[in-house]
């Protein structure tokens, strides 16, 4: 059974929290090919996750107000995995009715 890192093709850039909607679309999203990007604190601890969908949320006028963190799914809400781990067990952790 392959593990996660031998399907793993790319890495998607990651944020610091306290970037704007407005600079985080302008400048990176339309650059990189995901459609979620981690969201760290200064010292690398995971924050969230801003999806495509959070960020087509924000109203165009609170876009150079509101940060990543704040548009954020929190990390509790996360699936998350590691690379050792098996692609089918993590794909078990989406289970219909989950939220995830």
């Amino acid at each position: 059974m392959p593990a996660l890192r031998d399907r793993q093709r790319f890495r998607c850039k990651q944020f610091e929290g306290n970037i704007a909607v407005e600079a985080l679309v302008r400048h990176y999203v339309v650059l990189y090919r995901c459609s979620a990007f981690p969201v760290v604190r200064a010292d690398g601890s995971a924050v969230g996750l801003v999806t495509l969908s959070r960020l087509r949320e924000v109203p165009a006028h609170m876009r150079t107000t509101l940060t990543a963190a704040e548009v954020a799914v929190p990390m509790e809400r996360v699936v998350t995995a590691r690379p050792d781990d098996l692609v089918v067990d993590v794909l078990a952790r989406f289970t219909v009715g989950s939220g995830r």
